[in-house]
């Protein structure tokens, strides 16, 4: 109940902001130009947007809860050592612990006309000892206009570590747990798929809808669909929030998913 009466509060807020916002923005036009070629997802950010500039840093905490309503948080620093080049570390907390490490690379290929495209690659380890997993990916961005653009990134995945699965009577005894899980050692290798539209309607605001997509082709699937919008205070911060539906991996139904970004640039 409080996770839907603070659902009802966001959206509310958020309502409310846009329509202040369009309402100063009508007979106005676009006077300036971003110093980005596309913006970023809210789920799954880039490391810096593409075509990062030395020296660049970024630090930002995503917050999302998902179906069983507990938050998890994930602070991370961004930094573009070279023209094209950034790293990214990030840790995930849940319930105050760690349960996740992250480090990635970025780097920018090349802009060619509406075109800009890249690689990243990212490793991630469990603290709780599930596992780790390993991504790369192809970048596309595309930029039709100062106002509308697209990002993909294709790739593939690759984990190895413990999966704890549902099952009955570990001794086949009547007196077992029927909700015990047992540990399943698995290596899983999926696809995955990113897509993002943006309308970036003003120096203060952005909307966006985000489309993330990974399988292994045969029992796993997540399917997240996360509309969002991102509102800038000045140059240098900004918050992003997005409210969607979630079918994650080992999951058979949707769940609504929040999600969350504050976002500091330097």
């Amino acid at each position: 109940m409080h996770f839907c009466r603070s659902v009802r509060i966001v959206l509310f807020i958020n309502f409310v902001a846009s329509i202040i916002s369009v309402s100063s923005l009508v007979a106005q036009t676009k006077n300036y130009k971003r110093d980005y070629f596309v913006p970023e997802p809210l789920y799954f950010d880039l490391i810096r947007n593409l075509g990062a500039r030395k020296g660049e840093i970024e630090g930002n905490v995503l917050t999302k809860f998902g179906k069983d309503h507990t938050p998890v948080y994930s602070p991370e620093i961004e930094y573009a050592f070279l023209d094209d080049h950034a790293v990214e570390l990030e840790v995930a907390f849940e319930e105050s612990h760690i349960s996740e490490g992250k480090f990635a690379y970025q780097w920018t290929i090349g802009t060619h006309g509406f075109y800009q495209h890249g690689i990243q690659t990212i490793a991630q380890y469990s603290t709780r000892g599930l596992g780790q997993t390993y991504t790369a990916l192809y970048l596309s961005g595309f930029k039709l206009n100062d106002t509308i653009s697209f990002l993909m990134m294709n790739g593939f995945q690759t984990f190895s570590g413990k999966s704890y699965l549902s099952s009955g009577a570990l001794d086949q005894s009547d007196e077992s747990l029927v909700d015990s899980k047992i540990p399943k050692s698995i290596m899983s290798n999926r696809y995955l798929w990113n897509g993002n539209f943006f309308y970036d309607m003003s120096e203060t605001w952005i909307f966006g809808l985000e489309i993330n997509f990974r399988t292994n082709f045969k029992n796993e699937k997540e399917i997240i669909i996360l509309p969002n919008s991102k509102y800038h205070f000045s140059k240098h911060s900004s918050f992003h929030l997005g409210l969607g539906m979630n079918r994650e991996l080992d999951a058979n139904a949707y769940f609504p998913i929040l999600a969350m970004r504050a976002i500091l640039e330097f």
